[in-house]
């Protein structure tokens, strides 16, 4: 990992699960330690067999990968043990208004385990109501894309209006169970992001949305707006060398809106520290 700085004696500890077949951590970890957090890539044997505790830490992050081979299903296994094993933990963390931030397959962990979209109380919901299906296209997408916050006022993402970043997933179709949960999600400015074309135009076929998604969404939260979680992956752009077309653009794209993605998570979980006393 590279590491550009140390965090001050203050930062927020943010958690970066591990688990079987995740794959994304060190970069997740890179993006919080760039916005100023400090960041500890945490196995969750360490937090089933309580050597760690999830009150301890701030910030709450599962990262993208294939945890567990998503036998089942993508983000199946692992969302099991969270709602299984670890709910109670979860529950207390986000009740307390902490962050917690689920990117490709974590999202689909979030998903699978019922904290996302959650319940009416911003918790768990007592069943999944979403799902991440399979795409449209029938195979794994591994492309660069658009998308952009279209919220109106959720705190967690303030300063952040579009970002351009890697997708790399197979199940990325987000399908609400009905057409009422989806009206809800809208009233209740539960959807975040949304793919869009290069110009900024929310996106209606493929390859902008890559995976047929429901109304191009690729992002949500919960009604507390404390969870949130997405399938694109903004910690895979944080340096100008990441970029497929850095040589054509030069030096001049810093990643920055991906690292606005991170600072914008960071300032979140400070703001819930400084509540939460």
């Amino acid at each position: 990992m590279v590491v550009e700085k140390v965090a001050s004696s203050d930062a927020l500890r943010a958690l970066i699960l591990r688990a079987p077949g995740i794959n994304a951590d060190e970069e997740t970890a890179l993006a919080f330690q760039l916005a100023g957090a400090a960041p500890e890539r945490v196995h969750i044997l360490e937090l089933l067999e309580k050597r760690k505790k999830l009150s301890d830490y701030d910030i709450a992050v599962i990262p993208g990968g294939f945890s567990y081979g998503d036998y089942i299903s993508s983000g199946k296994i692992l969302g099991n043990k969270i709602k299984f094993n670890l709910r109670d933990d979860f529950d207390s963390f986000i009740r307390a208004g902490k962050p917690v931030l689920g990117i490709c397959n974590g999202f689909q962990v979030l998903v699978k385990s019922g904290m996302l979209p959650g319940g009416d109380d911003g918790s768990f919901s007592k069943k999944p109501t979403c799902t991440l299906f399979q795409n449209d296209i029938g195979r794994f997408q591994d492309r660069w894309v658009h998308f952009a916050n279209v919220s109106k006022n959720r705190e967690i993402m303030a300063g952040v209006q579009k970002i351009f970043c890697p997708i790399n997933h197979g199940e990325g179709k987000f399908i609400p169970e009905s057409k009422e949960l989806l009206e809800q999600l809208y009233a209740n400015d539960q959807i975040i992001f949304k793919f869009t074309t290069a110009d900024g135009k929310i996106a209606d076929k493929f390859p902008d949305v890559p995976n047929g998604s429901t109304d191009a969404i690729t992002g949500v939260c919960n009604r507390n707006g404390n969870v949130i979680g997405l399938m694109p992956h903004p910690e895979k752009y944080l340096y100008p060398q990441n970029s497929p077309y850095w040589c054509a653009e030069g030096l001049q794209n810093q990643g920055s809106d991906s690292r606005a993605f991170f600072d914008s998570i960071v300032n979140f979980g400070r703001k819930a520290k400084e509540k939460n006393g």
